[in-house]
């Protein structure tokens, strides 16, 4: 009798032992199976959060080429708006002489370097009048007096075109520099045969030219961007231990959300209940694979950036009647819009809202259990899901052909010359294509980046005034021109480059929380703690930290000559500043490789700098933004925050957050697509759609799973 009751005790006792093993291996695994899809979701949003940061410093650099375009290039206009804004028409006139009804209309740059000599707001330079004057040849004074009238009317023409040559060499190293200190480019035009008058100008345009143009800017940071959409779009993985050692030799950037998942799992689970080699974490993400021969450019990924591209035209003053040549006869520099076309100019992402975001994983893992059967090992499987939300990467744009976005169209006055209106803006040969429109951005709230007209955004006095403070003596009525160097451009920069009331909501602007009451308990991610205010993450050039972005780019700049008429006879001209421009990308990209770019960035590493501080110098430390003549033009500190603000803690609520946070989701959200992605353009239905395509892959659990 005591041998059965001892034997049913020991029986009972194995059975509570190996239940509460059991139960505990169960939630164990449950718990662990959690953290990965926590952990991988949370690289998603890290790395989300950077494409943001970085789709908003392309926006910036396009920002600070309309201030160099829209200020810088015709600030020595009259039409320059000083004094009371109240006293001005809203829009700017873009004249070089208001009391001349003969404007451009659209902005056209020329630059003078004397305030005493300013040709610019002069749309005509007269002749000396040589033609007029008759001298019998019997008379050899006044014929040697005209000979020398018609050499000085030689070298003003000549004067006319190096005013022209100066305009088109700015012009063009604003769109496409890649020198960034200038040093170079003079050595290099004279090795590709350009222009002498050209060349010389190089040493007087360094303070406002420095620095990288705006397509090759442009195009790098879309180079980082799309190298972060293949991190985020990296294949899914049946990941073991040795899986991971193996992903560990290789990029491990690239493969950072595997790595981070499995290493979650595994940690968690620790080797007293699970043996190492037995836990396997499957990925539940989209592959190719899962749709046969269908369309797999959006099925297969997990994230899918719409490219944001537009087109324009700019315009410098140029002197089309003298041929490109002087001539000792008396021929008027009467000033004309000439063109530089930029076509396909990448300007930003937009998150494609039929590919939904998500990290869902299956975790298998073998326990020992004392006194199970089968030698005690029993294996068991947990799932989770977890998914980046509360932010966005945009805003999604409409774009018509004509006018595209981020511009709006505008064809120049070209004072009845018919012959050079129809070079720039007809449809036939040498006209480089139909005029395109002025590149102009939104900056008010009720502004629109896919809806610009001539009265808004960078056409507008209110911004152009307050985007000249410190340039110009903006205050006085008739308006005192500032010494433009290097150092207060760059502060210029600043501010026109700050974040503006239209970008609310629609961008991930990388900005730190002002000082917290001391009895909050929620503590923000600071960005930018140095004293530089500067911000750096992993963002290569290229996916696999290989090959060279040189290709791309010079295939950019030699497109870029065929922006420029055929007839223009400075053709040639700009070409040879477009050859020293691919010569001089090879020096900038081995600059690269040794972090010496822009900002110190190198060809892996990004550094961006706080969009809302200006820099220390001098000592002083670096201070918030402010722009006292038009504060509206700013974005408030509370507008920064792009998604929820409803914490616990009252105080931390009234700051709010900015980017991307994770969430867990339930599967059944996820089969049944209760979760809602961004509405497509032109959606009627709010900003909430279901019409994402990237489902789960097949697993026959998933259909019985209602968490």
């Amino acid at each position: 009798m005591m041998a059965i009751m001892l034997i049913t005790l020991l029986a009972f006792f194995k059975f509570v032992v190996d239940t509460g093993l059991l139960i505990q291996a169960k939630i164990n695994l449950q718990n662990a199976a959690d953290l990965a899809a926590y952990a991988g979701a949370s690289v998603q949003a890290r790395q989300l959060n950077h494409v943001g940061y970085l789709n908003y410093e392309m926006r910036r650099q396009l920002k600070k080429f309309l201030f160099r375009y829209y200020v810088l290039g015709n600030i020595q206009q009259k039409s320059q708006p000083y004094g009371s804004i109240a006293d001005q028409t809203p829009t700017r006139s873009w004249n070089p002489d208001p009391s001349d009804s003969n404007a451009y209309d659209v902005p056209t740059v020329c630059l003078a370097f004397s305030a005493q000599n300013n040709y610019c707001q002069l749309r005509t330079l007269q002749p000396i009048p040589v033609n007029a004057i008759n001298v019998s040849p019997l008379d050899p004074t006044n014929t040697i007096l005209l000979e020398q009238a018609k050499t000085l009317e030689s070298i003003r023409q000549g004067g006319c075109l190096g005013i022209q040559a100066l305009n088109k060499l700015v012009l063009t190293t604003w769109l496409y520099n890649t020198d960034t200190t200038l040093d170079g480019l003079a050595e290099e035009l004279g090795k590709a045969g350009g222009d002498p008058e050209m060349m010389n100008n190089v040493s007087f345009i360094k303070s406002i030219a420095s620095g990288l143009g705006l397509f090759p800017k442009e195009l790098l940071l879309s180079f980082r961007i799309l190298t972060l959409e293949s991190y985020l779009n990296d294949p899914r993985r049946s990941m073991t231990i040795d899986t991971a050692q193996t992903l560990e030799q290789t990029e491990i950037a690239k493969h950072e959300r595997s790595l981070q998942a499995f290493y979650s799992a595994l940690y968690t689970l620790g080797d007293q209940i699970f043996d190492e080699r037995s836990i396997q974490l499957d990925e539940l993400i989209p592959s190719g694979a899962d749709y046969g021969e269908s369309d797999q450019s959006l099925a297969s990924s997990i994230v899918n950036f719409v490219p944001l591209k537009t087109s324009f035209d700019t315009w410098y003053v140029y002197y089309p009647g003298l041929k490109g040549a002087p001539s000792r006869n008396a021929t008027a520099c009467i000033g004309q819009p000439g063109k530089i076309s930029v076509r396909d100019l990448p300007i930003g992402f937009y998150k494609n809202p039929e590919v939904l975001t998500y990290y869902a994983v299956k975790l298998q893992a073998t326990a020992n259990l004392m006194y199970w059967p089968r030698g005690g090992k029993i294996t068991l499987r947990a799932y989770s899901a977890a998914r980046p939300f509360g932010s966005r990467i945009g805003p999604i744009l409409k774009s018509s052909p004509e006018v595209g976005i981020f511009s709006y169209l505008k064809t120049p006055n070209f004072n009845g010359d018919t012959n050079v209106q129809n070079l720039s803006c007809s449809d036939g040969p040498g006209s480089g294509g139909k005029c395109k429109g002025i590149p102009n951005i939104a900056i008010s709230e009720n502004e629109k980046d896919d809806a610009l007209t001539d009265a808004t955004g960078w056409n507008r006095v209110e911004v152009i005034r307050a985007f000249s403070d410190g340039l110009v003596n903006t205050s006085s009525s008739s308006g005192t021109y500032n010494t433009i160097t290097l150092q207060n451009v760059k502060k210029a920069y600043q501010l026109a480059m700050a974040p503006n009331p239209a970008e609310k909501g629609h961008y991930i602007i990388p900005f730190d929380a002002p000082d917290l009451p001391a009895n909050t308990n929620i503590e923000y991610i600071q960005h930018f703690p140095d004293v530089e205010r500067r911000y750096s993450f992993w963002a290569p050039l290229f996916p696999d930290s290989k090959g060279s972005p040189a290709a791309k780019l010079k295939e950019t700049l030699e497109k870029a000559k065929d922006n420029v008429d055929p007839s223009d006879p400075s053709r040639a001209s700009f070409e040879a500043v477009i050859q020293a421009m691919g010569v001089l990308l090879d020096r900038y990209l081995a600059l690269l490789e040794k972090g010496q770019g822009e900002e110190n960035e190198g060809l892996h590493v990004m550094r961006l700098v706080d969009p809302s501080y200006t820099r220390p110098e001098g000592g002083a430390p670096a201070s918030r933004l402010t722009l006292s003549s038009a504060p509206n033009l700013i974005l408030k500190d509370s507008d920064y925050k792009t998604s929820f603000s409803q914490f616990k803690d009252d105080n931390a609520s009234q700051v709010g957050r900015t980017g991307y946070s994770v969430k867990f989701v339930s599967f059944e959200s996820l089969t049944s697509k209760k979760v809602k992605a961004r509405g497509a353009p032109g959606s009627t239905s709010g900003d909430a759609s279901s019409d994402w395509q990237n489902d789960l892959p097949a697993d026959a659990d998933l259909r019985q799973l209602k968490h």
